[in-house]
């Protein structure tokens, strides 16, 4: 019987092991988790071979085999690893390890070969035949090729990849010179003993004149009171040519960068400028060698560029693309410029900051012409509100006048004439009033506002002559210029004014695919086809037109549309189509219609008046 002991702190792997080991009717199979309980279990039971995985917890398996060793135990070693390398097989020959194993893809194939190197190191432990100190068989299912000399240079075996590589026969390489197969190592071979492992990267001849880049390691080791050289032969072929594509992109991207007219700067993960383009140089006027390796932060003139630092830090902080707009920076002439842009962190492979690429386009010239035209409107805003104010009173003092003659005019005909007089000086008024009301449209940003609350002032403003208004909107908001309430009030104001017959006033919201249909409907005269977009022109109607007019154009600002849809006879309706992200509910998830759904109340249903 043999008995197997096998040191892996994977639990599959011993599950794996311990069902394929088991198979073979002479293996007593015991598993381990760690060195430190196997090294216990070798104090009270005796095995005929050990297996190790390289990568255990606390020590790793060429440790442990040490430990073994220095307590005067000789059994056979097998490194099973799955971490394999032709430097961990070096370790592993350098520490005199029976056999190295590593795992593959196949299970069969890879267990197939563990039992065989099992029965083998235990035949040669228990004095069957000598065997060769270090396995062929390992040498032969690597991909580098490994050559193993004397301490002349003398090629004492060879694996099949270094045949491969070198095209030549193994047969030729046995017995020749290291120097002769490989002449860049000529200079190698003066010392003797173990020590640190030499690295070489060259082109290499192989035997049929062609050249290949390589990369030579040369490991010597001392071995039963002679030395030893292994020298380990790897193809770097495939990475000559990623590393070309990748010169080739860096090129590429760099030329990209270069030529690019934004600035940009790319920082590192202590904030230190490591790149930066022609633009961002031009554009600040700084040197690009007075910002190179300088702190973004802190070396670069920080309070010129201090309020760039709050985007920079939340960027950095909160691992995100973060946008600045008409943000203010002072060049290096002094002159303050003003730049939009964003920072966006670059991350390592664990995750974490590790550095930062900015953009910056100079946006001084547009933020100037802003400021002017915000000047200019603001001059006029006031030049027209004066004018407006002198031409009201000056209204005023006229009516006041016209309506003294009124009374005082005895002659049926001329009190016609002062009244036509007095006509015109309201449509005057009203022309007036409008020009105050479209004047404001677009001056002031839009806000988030909820349509009940609107539709509750507006009924406190209006006349509704005893019409009932009503509403179904739920907590519905509109994202929209201030004059919204102004939108309410016409539609409120047409609908008494040209209903006729209405008796009721009704706002409902609806979602629509995408858009939320606001309506506004009644049960009046109604609007026919033919006029149905003429009552929005400027000018339609009895009443000088400016109602409706300035309803579309109000809600076309913020891209909203209305338009007439009822039915001669049937009642007005008017629908407000809002379109996405300029609607919302306030404290609802789900649909806009489920969230207002049973929520219909009646502002006036009693009222009489105003």
């Amino acid at each position: 019987m043999i008995q197997v002991l096998l040191v892996d702190s994977d639990p599959s792997a011993r599950e794996m092991a311990g069902a394929r080991l088991g198979e073979e009717p002479d293996f007593i199979l015991e598993t381990s988790s760690s060195p430190e309980e196997a090294l216990a279990l070798l104090r009270s039971e005796r095995f005929d071979v050990i297996i190790a995985e390289e990568g255990l917890p606390g020590m790793g398996g060429l440790e442990f085999f040490r430990c073994i060793r220095e307590t005067g135990d000789q059994v056979p070693f097998i490194l099973f690893t799955g971490q394999g390398s032709p430097e961990l097989l070096c370790r592993s020959m350098d520490a005199e390890a029976d056999f190295y194993l590593e795992k593959g893809p196949n299970p069969h194939v890879q267990y197939t070969s563990l039992v065989y190197l099992i029965r083998r190191a235990v035949r040669r432990a228990r004095g069957s035949h000598e065997e060769h100190e270090f396995s062929r068989f390992s040498l032969d299912h690597i991909s580098e090729g490994v050559l193993w000399t004397d301490g002349r240079g003398t090629i004492l075996s060879a694996n099949r990849a270094a045949a491969r590589l070198l095209a030549r026969e193994e047969r030729d390489l046995l017995g020749a010179g290291i120097r002769e197969i490989l002449p860049i190592l000529a200079g190698f071979f003066t010392g003797t003993g173990s020590g640190d492992p030499v690295l070489h990267e060259t082109q290499v001849t192989d035997g049929t004149g062609n050249t290949f880049p390589a990369i030579l390691k040369l490991h010597t080791l001392r071995h039963r009171g002679a030395d030893y050289h292994c020298v380990i032969l790897r193809d770097i072929s495939a990475r000559r040519v990623a590393d070309q594509h990748v010169h080739a992109l860096k090129e590429f991207y760099e030329g990209i960068l270069e030529s690019a007219h934004d600035g940009i700067w790319v920082t590192d993960a202590d904030d230190v400028i490591y790149y930066l383009n022609p633009a961002l140089e031009q554009m600040t006027g700084y040197p690009r060698r007075s910002l190179l390796e300088r702190n973004f932060l802190r070396d670069t003139g920080a309070e010129r560029m201090e309020a760039l630092r709050p985007f920079y830090e939340d960027a950095r902080e909160h691992m995100r693309t973060v946008a600045f707009d008409s943000v203010p920076v002072t060049a290096a002439t002094g002159i303050p410029l003003f730049v939009s842009g964003w920072f966006t962190p670059v991350r390592d492979p664990g995750g974490h900051f590790d550095g930062m690429i900015a953009s910056a386009h100079d946006v001084t010239d547009r933020k100037m012409t802003g400021d002017a035209y915000q000047l200019a409107n603001r001059k006029l805003h006031l030049m027209s509100s004066v004018t407006r104010h002198d031409i009201l009173n000056q209204l005023m003092v006229l009516r006041s006048y016209l309506e003294m003659g009124e009374e005082m005019a005895k002659d049926p005909e001329l009190r016609g004439f002062i009244g036509k007089e007095r006509a015109a000086a309201e449509a005057i008024q009203r022309l007036i009033g409008f020009t105050r009301d479209y004047q404001e449209i677009g001056v002031h940003a839009p806000l988030w506002q909820p349509v009940r609350d609107i539709l509750i002032r507006v009924r406190s403003m209006v006349d509704v002559h005893g019409v009932a208004l009503e509403e179904d909107v739920g907590d519905l908001e509109v994202f929209a210029d201030p004059l919204l309430e102004k939108v309410f009030y016409n539609l409120i104001d047409n609908a008494i004014r040209h209903g006729a017959t209405l008796t009721w006033i009704r706002f409902s919201a609806q979602r629509e695919g995408q858009d939320m249909v606001i309506t506004c409907e009644d049960n009046g005269i109604g609007v026919l086809p033919q006029e149905r977009e003429r009552i929005f022109s400027h000018g339609a109607g009895k009443n000088m037109g400016f109602g409706l007019f300035l309803v579309r154009e109000i809600l076309s600002i913020n891209g909203i549309s209305i338009r007439e849809n009822g039915s001669p006879g049937g009642g007005a309706r008017f629908e407000i189509r809002v379109p996405p992200g300029s609607y919302r509910c306030r404290g609802e998830r789900g649909s806009p219609a489920a969230a207002m759904a049973g929520q219909s109340r009646t502002l006036n249903r009693s009222s009489t008046g105003r």
